[in-house]
């Protein structure tokens, strides 16, 4: 593994609002999609990073 990659982040959609409480900058507010919810947001380097939700079934 080189340092620019990374393993694993475990953050879901259930996070959003103490993400959003803490000031994290959201692109894209929590929305259904046909696999569950996903909600985007931006890190302090411009990167897009989507939170997913995954639905029962979907993975």
């Amino acid at each position: 593994m080189t340092p620019q990659s990374i393993a694993h982040i475990a953050l879901v959609v259930r996070d959003y609002e103490d993400l959003k409480a803490k000031g994290v900058t959201f692109e894209r507010a929590p929305k259904k999609a046909p696999y569950g919810t996903v909600a985007v947001f931006r890190d302090l380097y411009g990167t897009l990073w989507d939170l997913v939700q995954f639905s029962d079934g979907a993975r």
